[in-house]
């Protein structure tokens, strides 16, 4: 059975990304340290957002992040639950450290 987890209020849920066995420099990742456990911080995709994220004023107008987007968070501010058997986080919209932009 599929569930859906929807966040609520200015929440969002996020999926880590996979961390890789190679460096791009090629140094080698052992596992132990690839574990999510042992990263402070996470690069994660967005999921689903609250239906109050980013409605702060104090915030500005336009939302730090959106659907899809890759952003980076710091995993102790997070709360790491399980949907469909996959490890995702819910962090609060405020938490959200900066997203990746598309280059050129």
């Amino acid at each position: 059975m599929n569930e859906k987890f929807v966040p609520v209020g200015h929440r969002i849920l996020l999926k880590p990304d996979e961390v890789g066995e190679k460096t791009n420099g090629g140094i080698i990742i052992p596992e132990e340290t690839r574990r999510r456990e042992q990263l402070p911080e996470v690069v994660c995709t967005v999921i689903a957002m609250g239906p109050t994220c980013y409605n702060d004023p104090s915030h500005g107008k336009e939302p730090w992040c959106k659907i899809d987007d890759r952003v980076h968070i710091v995993k102790h501010s997070a709360v790491l639950i399980k949907v469909n058997d996959e490890d995702h986080f819910v962090i609060n919209d405020e938490d959200i450290l900066g997203f990746y932009k598309q280059t050129e």
